[in-house]
C-alpha cells in the first residue's frame, strides 16, 4: 500500500513538472536560434468581464457610435445594443489598452488601408488587427495563430505565407496583410455580407455557412440573435458572438479618434522600409553588420526569419530603411553574402523522401545521410534533418527558388523571370506596396465576358491592371456592381477578346475563379442532389459561390433541397 502510494506521488510530480515546462506559445527552433514570440494581450485572449450597460456616454461618444462606416449592415435594436456594449468596454473598461494598440498601429495601419483601398475592398477592414493582435506582429495565441492578422499555420500557407523551421511569414506584416485581403475577399464572395465574412474569419467559413443555412440569416446579427436555435457544436462560441460587434465598435473608435480625444493618426504615412529580395542561404547577421546595425535591430523589421540565414531553397524578402538600400545591395553582391557554410533544419513532411529533400537543398543523398548520421534511407513525417549548403546556392529544378514579391507591370515581370538564374541574379529593391504574391499577367487588352465567381480584384490581377482602372473604364461605382455575363472593357485594349491569364495568376485563392476563354461562357449543367448535400457543399464541390447557386435555381435562404432534386450550375 505504501509502495503504491509512493509510486503514485512520484508519477504525479513528474506529470506536474512536465506540464509546468510546456510553453503554449509556439517556438521555432533552428541551429542556435529560436524565433522569439509574445503572447496575445490578455484583453484579446481572455473573456471580458461583465459590461456596464448603464454607462452614460458623452455627446462625442454618442456621435461616434452613431457614425456609419464602409463595413456595415442594417442594424436593429439587438445589433445596436451589442455594438454599444463593446464600445463601452473599449472606452471605459480597458484603460490604456486602446492607446497601446493605436501606438503599435502607427507603423502598419496606413499600409494596410492602402492595400484594401487599391483592391476595391472597404478600407475599414484594415482595423481588424486591433481586435486580432492589438497590432502586434510578434503575437501568438495559445491555439497557435500568429502575427498581426492571427493566421493559423494551415490558413497562412493556403494564402501564400511560408510557415516552417526557416520562416514564419505570418509575422511579416506586409505579406500577411495581402494574405488577409485575399482571405477576406474570398469570404465576402461566399457570404455577400461583410458581417458574415468577418464572423467566418473568426470561426471558419464552414461553421458560419452551416449556421446561415440552418437559420436562413442574411447577416451576422440575425445569426447571433437566434444562436440558441442551433444545436450543440453548431452554435457559435461566445468569442465569435463578441467578435463582430467588437470589430464594429473598434472601427467606430478608429474612425473618430480626434473626436474621442485619442489624437490623430496619419493614415497616409508612407512605409518607412524598402523590400529587397535576397538569394537562398544569405547570411542575415552579416547583412546586418554590413549595414552597421546590430542583428537585434535588423530583426525588428524582419520578424519572419527563424534563423540567421535566409532559407536555402527560397528567395526571401528582407526589409531595410531607405537609407540602407545601397549598403544592402553592395553586401548582397559580395562573395561574403552566401560564401560560408549555412546550416539549418528541415522537418520531414508526409510524402517526402531523402532524394527529394537532398535535391531541394543542393545535396546528394549520401551527403544528407552523412550530415544526419543516417544508416538507411528511412525517414518519417515530423523528423528533423540537418541541411547545409556552401557558397551561393541555386534552386533545384524540382523546387525552384520562389519569387513571391510581385512587380507592377509586365516589363518588370519579364525582367524578373527571364534571368537565366534567378537565384543568383542581382538583388532588386522593390516598393513595399508591391509585396504580395507574384503577378504574371502580360499586356492583355480588349474585352472580357465576366464569368460566375469573377471579381474585379481577381480580374485586375489576371490582366495586370488596377481595380480603379477597371472601375473607370466600365463606368462602375463599386466592385460589387460586377455581374456574370457582363462584357468588361480592359483598359488600353482593342475590341478583340482577352485571352485567359496564365496558370500561375489563376492559382490565386479567389472564390469561384474559373479559367475559360473570354467568349466561352460555361454551358449550364445539371447536378442531381445527393444525400447529405447542401447548397454550401455543392458550391464548394464546383468552385462557385453559394449565392450564385441560389440565384441560378431561384432559391432563397428558406429553401430546402432534397436528394434527387436537379440543380442547375454554370461551371466547367
Amino acid at each position: 500500500m505504501n509502495r503504491s502510494l509512493c509510486l503514485a506521488c512520484i508519477l504525479l510530480v513528474v506529470f506536474v513538472s512536465a506540464c509546468s515546462t510546456r510553453n503554449t506559445t509556439p517556438e521555432y527552433e533552428s541551429s542556435g536560434f529560436v524565433l522569439e514570440s509574445e503572447t496575445l494581450d490578455p484583453e484579446l485572449s481572455e473573456p471580458w468581464p461583465g459590461i456596464e450597460h448603464d454607462t452614460q456616454l458623452t455627446e462625442a461618444e454618442r456621435t461616434a457610435l452613431q457614425s456609419v462606416q464602409g463595413v456595415h449592415c442594417e442594424l436593429d435594436d439587438f445589433a445596436r445594443g451589442r455594438i454599444r456594449e463593446q464600445f463601452i468596454h473599449l472606452r471605459h473598461g480597458l484603460p490604456g489598452t486602446v492607446d497601446r494598440w493605436l501606438e503599435r498601429s502607427e507603423r502598419y495601419l496606413p499600409y494596410a488601408r492602402r492595400v484594401f483601398r487599391e483592391r476595391g475592398l472597404p478600407e475599414e477592414l484594415a482595423y481588424l488587427p486591433f481586435i486580432e493582435s492589438g497590432f502586434n506582429p510578434r503575437a501568438y495565441s495559445h491555439a497557435g495563430a500568429g502575427g498581426l492578422w492571427q493566421f493559423m499555420p494551415f490558413t497562412g500557407r493556403k494564402y501564400g505565407l511560408r510557415v516552417d523551421n526557416w520562416m514564419d511569414e505570418r509575422r511579416d506584416p506586409y505579406k500577411a496583410t495581402h494574405a488577409a485581403a485575399d482571405y477576406l475577399e474570398f469570404l465576402y464572395s461566399m457570404f455577400h455580407d461583410w458581417t458574415l465574412a468577418l464572423a467566418a474569419y473568426n470561426c471558419g467559413e464552414g461553421k458560419m455557412m452551416r449556421a446561415v443555412e440552418t437559420l436562413g440569416a442574411d447577416n451576422f446579427f440575425e445569426v447571433a440573435e437566434r444562436n440558441h436555435e442551433l444545436q450543440g457544436r453548431a452554435r457559435l462560441r461566445p468569442e465569435t458572438l463578441d467578435y463582430v460587434p467588437r470589430f464594429m465598435a473598434m472601427m467606430k473608435i478608429a474612425e473618430n479618434l480626434e473626436l474621442l480625444g485619442y489624437g490623430s493618426l496619419d493614415m497616409e504615412a508612407p512605409t518607412d522600409v524598402q523590400a529587397v529580395q535576397v538569394a537562398p542561404g544569405t547570411n542575415l547577421r552579416g547583412l546586418a553588420q554590413a549595414c552597421n546595425m546590430s542583428y537585434e535591430t535588423f530583426r525588428q523589421d524582419n520578424l519572419a526569419f527563424a534563423q540567421e540565414s535566409s532559407p536555402l531553397n527560397y528567395r526571401a524578402t528582407v526589409y531595410v530603411s531607405h537609407s540602407l538600400v545601397a549598403s544592402t545591395e553592395e553586401y548582397l553582391d559580395s562573395p561574403q553574402a552566401t560564401a560560408s557554410t549555412t546550416t539549418g533544419t528541415h522537418t520531414v513532411q508526409r510524402g517526402e523522401y531523402l532524394a527529394m529533400i537532398a535535391s531541394n537543398y543542393g545535396l546528394t543523398v549520401a551527403e544528407l545521410k552523412r550530415i544526419n548520421n543516417l544508416g538507411s534511407n528511412t525517414i518519417y513525417p515530423g523528423q528533423r534533418l540537418k541541411v547545409t549548403t556552401s557558397g551561393t546556392m541555386t534552386a533545384s529544378a524540382e523546387n525552384p527558388a520562389r519569387n513571391d514579391t510581385p512587380v507592377r507591370n509586365a516589363q518588370e515581370v519579364a525582367a524578373s523571370t527571364n534571368t537565366p538564374n534567378a537565384a543568383e541574379s542581382a538583388p532588386r529593391p522593390i516598393p513595399v506596396e508591391s509585396v504580395s504574391r507574384a503577378t504574371t499577367a502580360s499586356n492583355y487588352s480588349g474585352s472580357y465576358r465576366v464569368s460566375p465567381g469573377d471579381t474585379l480584384f481577381s480580374l485586375s490581377r489576371r490582366y495586370g491592371v488596377s481595380v480603379n482602372d477597371l472601375l473607370h473604364a466600365n463606368g462602375l461605382s463599386s466592385p460589387q456592381d460586377l455581374r456574370a455575363g457582363q462584357n468588361l472593357r480592359v483598359p488600353g485594349g482593342s475590341n478583340q477578346s482577352v485571352q485567359t491569364a496564365s496558370a500561375e495568376a489563376s492559382s490565386a485563392p479567389i472564390a469561384g475563379a474559373v479559367e475559360i476563354a473570354a467568349n466561352d461562357q460555361p454551358e449550364p449543367r445539371t447536378y442531381q442532389v445527393q444525400s447529405g448535400d447542401t447548397v454550401y457543399s455543392i458550391s464548394r464541390q464546383f468552385s462557385v459561390s453559394p449565392h450564385d447557386v441560389m440565384r441560378w435555381n431561384s432559391l432563397d435562404n428558406n429553401s430546402v433541397i432534397h436528394p434527387g432534386d436537379s440543380i442547375t450550375l454554370h461551371t466547367n
